[in-house]
């Protein structure tokens, strides 16, 4: 894979079961010769991607499936047809997004999550669970707080944990980005409800993907975001 990066990659630790660190590679993608290679969009989903992985205790990962995802968002199907961005139609595009509570990264949900969400949003119900095809995550949309979803997960034991906030977001397309102030510490970082809050700090986002995003034409919806 000469002129790919891999050798890049694969100076990151590499664990005993022959897969590394996921704060590795991650650490290894935010490099300017990666991110030359792959281009910056590309190395910021993979990003995405172990964040999510890690938030989810699977700290190790194989250098063949991190590479296999980035040529695929590279260099995508030829028999697919390219995404188009409809002009001055920005409505209709809508992406969900959780604050990582260890990092206070804002991460946009894959797309056939923040489908699966959105759709939730829709049919105005309260929450939805998605059990192990996403490590048992609940997104719950509480009728008493509009605007302020959050995500948790449910352990072997049934109880709740890895509580995060979680925000729809109306307009933004792919390439885009979102800020969010931030208040809180290590672990628990959460959204501030104001930017005046009391050691409160902007955090953005890395850019939104296209497979993250999703259009939608629908009737108005009255619900309040």
């Amino acid at each position: 894979m000469e002129g790919t990066g891999a050798s890049a990659l694969s100076a990151a630790h590499c664990c005993t079961d022959g897969k590394y660190a996921a704060s590795a590679v991650v650490a290894a993608l935010n490099q300017e010769t990666l991110q030359k290679v792959w281009t910056l969009r590309v190395c910021e989903e993979e990003i995405q991607h172990l964040q999510l992985r890690q938030d989810h205790q699977e700290d190790t990962v194989a250098l063949e499936d991190v590479l296999g995802r980035m040529i695929g968002k590279a260099w995508p199907d030829p028999l697919q047809p390219m995404q188009t961005l409809p002009k001055d139609d920005s409505k209709g595009w809508v992406a969900w997004v959780s604050i990582d509570p260890r990092t206070a990264e804002p991460v946009f949900y894959e797309g056939h999550i923040a489908s699966r969400i959105e759709g939730t949003w829709q049919d105005g119900k309260s929450s939805i669970g998605f059990g192990p095809e996403f490590y048992n995550a609940v997104v719950y949309m509480p009728p008493e707080a509009p605007g302020k979803a959050y995500q948790v997960r449910m352990s072997e034991t049934g109880a709740t944990i890895g509580y995060r906030d979680v925000r729809r977001v109306e307009g933004i397309q792919p390439g885009e980005r979102v800020t969010f102030w931030i208040t809180g510490e290590a672990g628990s970082y959460r959204i501030s409800e104001a930017a005046n809050t009391k050691h409160s700090w902007q955090r953005c986002s890395a850019r939104l993907s296209s497979k993250s995003a999703r259009h939608f034409i629908w009737p108005e919806v009255q619900r309040a975001s």
